[in-house]
This record gives structure tokens, sequence and C-alpha cells, in this order.
């Protein structure tokens, strides 16, 4: 597990190089940094999408559709909270669409016991390459959380997290994912784990 918020290793300075390479991603990892309420995390695709993009030499990057920030309070679980930060967001870029998600409070919405930390509810994502989350903290630094590292993402392929793994319904669910989203065709180097 990578739960990195101090040095940062040679996978993170490769991500690294590339956000600098993309302003818009930039510019967004500093909007959301001007919120202080709450320690807020940028993931989903925003990372996936960016890696992707970049080992298969799009000239131009893929949409991201909405912006997943995280956070993880458990003692607001009221998803008016979520909202009010998304209201901060937008006030702050109101171009983009932003979607808060208090992961503390996301276990209901799973159906499953409470995670314990921001890190436990990333590593509950349902797949490793979505599973990695970033954001500016102290100096500007980019900090990182990975539970699965960096591994899959960096080599193409799309492997469910182990929490997914076990669970017929969840599997389903991750290979209905892939579809859905049409990671396949948007980028075709892409190679679905053996595992499932």
């Amino acid at each position: 597990m990578n739960n990195s918020t101090s040095k940062i290793d040679e996978s993170e300075q490769k991500i690294l190089s590339i956000l600098e390479e993309n302003k818009k991603c930039l510019s967004i990892l500093k909007f959301v940094s001007q919120i202080k309420d709450e320690e807020l995390w940028i993931g989903g695709g925003f990372i996936r999408n960016i890696i992707w993009d970049h080992k298969h030499r799009h000239l131009v990057s893929s949409e991201f559709g909405d912006i997943d920030v995280f956070y993880f309070n458990t003692t607001n679980l009221d998803k008016s909270r979520d909202i009010e930060l998304e209201h901060k967001l937008i006030n702050i870029s109101p171009n983009i669409e932003w979607s808060v998600k208090n992961q503390a409070r996301m276990h209901l919405h799973n159906n499953e016991l409470p995670y314990s930390s921001l890190n436990d509810a990333i590593s509950k994502f349902p797949d490793t390459a979505s599973a990695i989350i970033v954001r500016l903290g102290i100096n500007n630094e980019i900090e990182f959380i990975a539970p699965y590292g960096y591994s899959d993402i960096f080599n193409l392929i799309i492997n469910p997290t182990p929490h997914f793994l076990k669970d017929k319904i969840k599997i389903q669910r991750f290979k209905n994912r892939i579809k859905e989203k049409k990671w396949l065709i948007k980028w075709p180097k892409l190679k679905v784990g053996s595992c499932v």
C-alpha cells in the first residue's frame, strides 16, 4: 500500500511530470486547495484518464466529465455538507462540474461496514487505476494516496480491487463499468487483468 503524504517516489514523480504538462489539471488542484474547511482530495478519473491519455499519446486530453472530490469526516455525515463544499468550488470555478463526496458516509451508499479512513474508503473503489487520489498539500506539494500503488495504471491494466474481486456481484459491476465507460474503445492498449 502506498499512502504517501511525504516524500514522493519515482511513480509519483512521473505522475507529477504528466500533471505539470497539463495546465487545466494544475488549475483544478489549485482550485480545490483553496477550500480549507476539509482536507479535500481529487480522484476517480482525474489521475486515471491523464495517465491513460499520456500512455496512449493522445494529443487532446480526454474530458473529465465531473471532477470527483473526496474527504473523510466522521463528525458530519450529512449530504448537505457535500453540497455546501460543491457550492464553494462552483464559486471558485463555475465552469467545472464538481462532485464532492464524504467517504465516511459512502459505506451507507454501498451497503457496507463503515470505512475507517480515507485510505480504507479508496481501497474499496472498483478498480486499482481509479484508487489513486491527489491533493496540493503544504507548500503546494502534491500528495498522493494510492492503496494499490501505480503498477496497474502505468502498465495499462484494469484490475478490480481486492474488495471487488472477492464478491461476484461486485465483479459484475466492475465488468459493466468497463463497458459503460467505453474504456477499451477510448484507450485500446488497455488490458483487463487476468484475475477477472
